[in-house]
């Protein structure tokens, strides 16, 4: 539902909205005993003591993924929109198979629908859009916004929700094992003598540009230089055909089999050094693309490692390595066959 319908207008509906502000206020008042959280964006919020359901809105694929992690689907009291019905996003149907029954409490402009996030009475939204904040506080219901630049954000991100969903060793526990890959990482980089950053790019081919800030990070610690970089203005930097033929990237992660196999297709692109050296890769998804914002960012720092330097990383499996972190921190097992799948950009 979109802001307008926060406008004054049909007095049965305004009563019933009010009539559900009163109502959450009265089931919440007692568990209002935490001091103010900190979120991403600097702001102070007061949220419950005791979360018993959360509201998701932006971000969802983002901030399900930790959820998830934190082993705490079940405090998810909000559906997944739409577009995620399709076999793009089948591991976050997998991981959260109750969502598809689940109120959707955003329209498909992304403004938060009110009277269902009041109907719901989550006692946190979980947001990324700065939009959408007014009008959820607007209604009494506390909201976390999260932004993600770089790798601290991540972590973050962890901490934040452990501590607010009641899940803080776990949090903990999945801080030490990114900080880990990071630093496996960095020790690969320096031992020796330190390889030349082959140019790379991660592009969303529809629109030329690179799909989430957070890779300007990841490509960086894996050793690569960025070509394709994120614009550091608001928005995202796009490019065209042609300056992607010049800065000529050597390694190119573009979202999705289908791209990837069109770019290949495409004689426009046929002298470009990462398809003369058959570099050019589908980004792995699971919850989420892998170099997009999610927990899975601590695999995508493997991962690209991996195809920035074959050989300085020969030694990393890939395949052991999704399948260890599915089963520790999703709780899954999936065999090789479908790690493969997925590393290949498809589950």
């Amino acid at each position: 539902m979109k802001q307008a319908s926060l406008r004054a207008g049909d007095p049965t509906r305004a009563a019933r909205r009010i009539a559900l502000c009163l109502l959450l206020a009265l089931s919440c008042a007692a568990s209002w005993a935490r001091d103010g959280v900190t979120d991403l964006a600097g702001r102070q919020v007061a949220v419950p003591a005791r979360v018993e359901r959360t509201a998701i809105l932006g971000a969802v694929a983002p901030l399900n993924s930790f959820v998830f992690m934190l082993g705490r689907s079940d405090l998810i009291g909000s559906g997944l929109p739409p577009f995620f019905r399709t076999s793009y996003w089948a591991m976050q149907r997998r991981l959260g198979p109750r969502l598809a029954e689940l109120p959707v409490v955003a329209g498909s402009d992304g403004q938060p629908n009110v009277e269902a996030l009041l109907a719901l009475a989550p006692g946190v939204v979980l947001a990324s859009s700065r939009g959408a904040v007014p009008v959820i506080e607007a209604v009494g219901l506390p909201v976390l916004l999260f932004e993600w630049n770089g790798f601290g954000d991540l972590m973050r991100t962890a901490e934040l929700l452990g501590e607010v969903l009641q899940a803080r060793e776990r949090a903990a526990e999945f801080r030490r094992s990114c900080e880990e890959n990071v630093a496996r990482i960095a020790a690969g980089l320096a031992a020796g003598e330190r390889p030349r950053p082959p140019r790379v790019a991660f592009l969303r081919m529809k629109t030329m540009s690179q799909p989430a800030r957070i890779a300007d990070w990841t490509l960086s610690a894996a050793g690569g230089d960025n070509v394709g970089r994120h614009g550091l203005a608001a928005g995202q930097a796009a490019m065209t055909s042609e300056a992607l033929l010049r800065a000529d990237p050597e390694v190119l992660i573009v979202w999705s089999r289908e791209e990837r196999d069109a770019l290949l297709a495409d004689p426009r692109f046929a002298a470009m050094s990462a398809v003369r050296g058959q570099r050019v890769h589908a980004v792995p998804v699971g919850a989420t693309p892998w170099l997009a914002p999610g927990v899975e960012q601590c695999l995508g720092v493997l991962w690209t490692a991996r195809a920035l330097h074959p050989a300085r990383f020969a030694d990393l499996d890939p395949v052991r390595e999704t399948r260890d972190f599915y089963r520790r921190f999703f709780g899954i097992a999936i065999d090789a066959e479908e790690a493969r799948a997925i590393l290949n950009g498809t589950n």
